[in-house]
């Protein structure tokens, strides 16, 4: 999310036209090689062209995560408390270290 280049510039035009509500960071590697990482993006359609999100959820199923391949493979189990989370009436609510809000400006921020 904090990354810059062609990314940035995407991710920057999506918070802009949809409201980029929640980001799934997934462990790395688990779709090809280890160093590949993978987040997926959930958004709706914005009202205008600028500014729609305000505030962006991520659950962080990266960090201090084991390995997966052949032997660890990511199982639905995986995804449970995420699912938890996701589907909460009230996410600022929800205990858990792997969920974290982030407004607008402090991704604008973190960027560098």
């Amino acid at each position: 999310m904090f990354e810059s280049g062609v990314g940035a510039q995407i991710r920057r035009d999506l918070m802009n036209k949809c409201n980029l509500h929640t980001i799934l960071r997934l462990p790395t590697g688990i779709f090809y090689a280890q160093s590949v990482k993978t987040n997926v993006l959930f958004f709706t359609r914005g009202t205008t062209d600028q500014d729609n999100t305000k505030d962006v959820w991520v659950y962080d199923l990266r960090t201090n995560m084991t390995s997966f391949g052949k032997r660890n493979q990511l199982t639905m189990a995986h995804f449970e408390n995420f699912m938890k989370a996701y589907v909460a009436e009230d996410r600022s609510k929800v205990e858990d270290e792997r969920w974290n809000v982030f407004t607008r400006e402090d991704i604008a921020k973190k960027k560098g």
